[in-house]
């Protein structure tokens, strides 16, 4: 994750912690406390962007794999 990490803006946008989020779940290379973390940071850039998870859903490509 350290690789997508290192991509995200000065303040990462919601669809950049959701990748990490999804792929820190899917591959269980995080700890419950950073998915939690990770979490409650994207709920808070989706609030700041006026957003919510189902305006950026479409958005995760990733998942389309």
């Amino acid at each position: 994750m350290k690789p997508l990490i290192a991509k995200w803006d000065e303040t990462p946008t919601s669809i950049q912690i959701l990748e990490v989020l999804d792929k820190s779940i899917y591959y269980a290379s995080a700890s419950d406390f950073v998915v939690r973390t990770f979490q409650i940071m994207l709920d808070m850039a989706l609030e700041s962007e006026n957003k919510t998870l189902d305006d950026i859903t479409p958005l995760a490509t990733w998942r389309n794999v």
